[in-house]
């Protein structure tokens, strides 16, 4: 129904817009999933996220099409590289506010699965990183389950690209706590401390995501277009493994030294 009602030309012309749905749509999410499932609603209200944010986002990329006649690569997938990245920084930016603005008991009956990722058992977030080749296996890994999901699962990415904005959220939104309690320190490492690396952490998975998304979407057109749609995927993985790479360094070797 969402998906009907808002047209695709919104997000073409004006890519903020997504960031204006990002806002909305975790919001529907966390009440349709506390309505259904309320003695455990951390992941229905991601997933009913998903299923509001799929529809508009897969047809986005399905409308890039119409655009592989441009020969300059970024042009080629201008739109939906910033739709992803708006969308992606409203929810996390409405996950953090709801987890900032709620009593705590309620926050962590909410957010319950995100906290136990982001902070551990205890609920207490520590900045201490592994080694730098644990790290970049396993944020690889990851990256690759993006790609390939994408491929198979148009809306799986997406599912991803949900949870992982849920948890930068409630990371914010501790540090949003922190900051109005009066303890700079808490806010700074669990704001500023992270986006150095997290920023470039979620864009390269972006970047998997939409490559996976860009073949997937023309699997079944003109033989023509096909090896461009590849070419582009090609590059999108590549680069997102050079940032990944870079993120890494970022958080085992310079921050840590920090």
């Amino acid at each position: 129904m969402l998906d009907i009602l808002l047209k695709l030309q919104w997000l073409e012309r004006k890519p903020m817009m997504a960031f204006l749905l990002g806002l909305a749509f975790p919001t529907m999410g966390m009440i349709f999933g506390t309505l259904l499932f309320p003695e455990a609603p951390s992941f229905p209200a991601v997933f009913l996220t998903t299923l509001a944010a799929a529809p508009i986002m897969i047809r986005l990329l399905e409308h890039e099409k119409l655009d592989m006649k441009a020969e300059k690569f970024l042009m080629r997938n201008k739109n939906v590289t910033e739709a992803y990245l708006y969308m992606f920084f409203g929810m996390a930016t409405i996950f953090a506010l709801w987890f900032a603005i709620m009593p705590e008991q309620m926050s962590s009956w909410m957010f319950r699965e995100q906290l136990i990722h982001a902070f551990g058992a205890t609920g207490m977030f520590t900045f201490n990183m592994p080694m730098f080749a644990t790290i970049i296996m396993n944020n690889m890994g990851l990256l690759f389950f993006f790609f390939l999901l994408a491929i198979f699962y148009g809306s799986g990415s997406i599912f991803l690209l949900t949870w992982n904005a849920s948890v930068l959220g409630i990371m914010w939104g501790n540090a949003m706590r922190a900051l109005w309690l009066g303890n700079s320190a808490a806010f700074a490492a669990g704001t500023l401390m992270p986006i150095p690396y997290m920023v470039p952490e979620v864009l390269a998975y972006f970047l998997a995501a939409i490559g996976g998304g860009i073949v997937a979407v023309h699997l079944h057109t003109q033989k023509k277009v096909l090896p461009i749609a590849m070419k582009d995927s090609i590059v999108l993985l590549g680069l997102s493994i050079v940032i990944l790479i870079a993120a890494g360094i970022i958080e085992t070797v310079i921050l840590s030294g920090i």
